[in-house]
């Protein structure tokens, strides 16, 4: 049976424009100060929001990208993932890969 492939990998042609990606994630994380949205910490990550599997329009868009810290995306993606995959596992982060990866 074929693995379903990642989302990175399914959305590879929003991280393959390497400097239009850099330059919203650039614009998003100064807009932000460097600051996770959700709880106030350093953040680095540029969160799509809604995810790109939910809508993949306007991915460079600085209003639908946030910055997050790496604990609130892992958060934020686990709370994404089908109760089947999360139910039973104490670390939910290592869930949260395999998911993305297309286990």
């Amino acid at each position: 049976m074929a693995r379903r492939p990642g989302v990175r990998a399914r959305f590879a042609w929003v991280y393959s424009d390497k400097p239009r990606w850099a330059s919203a994630r650039a614009a998003v994380l100064e807009r932000d100060n460097w600051t996770c949205r959700r709880c106030g910490r350093w953040g680095n990550v540029v969160h799509h929001d809604p995810p790109l599997h939910v809508d993949a329009t306007r991915p460079y868009d600085p209003a639908r990208l946030r910055t997050v810290c790496r604990d609130c995306h892992a958060g934020i993606h686990a709370d994404t993932l089908p109760p089947s995959k999360v139910r039973g596992r104490d670390d939910w982060r290592s869930a949260v890969r395999e998911f993305a990866r297309g286990s």
